[in-house]
């Protein structure tokens, strides 16, 4: 529940700048928000008396996006687009992340796709620049949800999560995988387990 927003412009001259942020209540109290933060879009944070958190933001946008539920052990930071004999997005490592919101208790990055890329067909490749994700094809004509491991991309439904489940055998290696509120997970105790998401 959001009991109080406040609108701080910037700059359009600072779009594309890296810059830091200092929030102070202009009676002797602030602290250091954030370094080398880049001004690329709108930004949304919840700001307590002594720090904050980026809460993602509402996507509101004339091209296609792309979340993705990021499962990876390397981060996904960008998305890199090929079709054909060449590139559909900007240039290796691609487009970099958007932003990050929570849809439905889910956490996604997402990707705000350019429009002039609409209806054109790609071979999606998630990375973070020196690991990716396997080659995922799609058709930019819709706003698409994913789920990203280290070995597969699968597309996902987000109206309809609680339907999916998956089956793996748990080990230290593996326990990463299972969300936060998996109840019985014994981590260190190779076990088979069932959990609905």
């Amino acid at each position: 529940m959001l009991l109080s927003a406040k609108r701080l412009s910037i700059a359009k001259d600072y779009t594309g700048k890296v810059v830091n942020l200092i929030f102070n209540n202009n009676n002797g109290t602030q602290f250091d928000a954030s370094k080398d933060l880049k001004i690329e879009s709108d930004i949304y944070l919840s700001i307590t008396s002594s720090s904050f958190e980026v809460i993602g933001k509402p996507v509101d946008y004339d091209g296609h996006v792309v979340y993705v539920e990021d499962l990876t052990s390397w981060g996904v930071t960008n998305l890199y687009g090929w079709f054909g004999s060449g590139s559909v997005t900007a240039a290796w490592p691609g487009i970099p992340v958007s932003g990050e919101t929570t849809i439905k208790g889910y956490n996604y990055k997402y990707f705000e796709i350019p429009k002039d890329l609409n209806d054109k067909e790609i071979n999606a490749i998630f990375n973070a620049s020196s690991s990716q994700a396997p080659d995922f094809y799609m058709v930019l004509n819709k706003d698409w949800y994913v789920s990203v491991t280290d070995t597969k991309v699968t597309e996902i439904d987000p109206d309809d999560r609680k339907g999916l489940t998956d089956e793996f055998s748990v080990d230290a290696t593996r326990a990463k995988y299972f969300r936060q509120n998996a109840k019985d997970l014994i981590i260190g105790k190779e076990k088979d387990y069932r959990i609905n998401r």
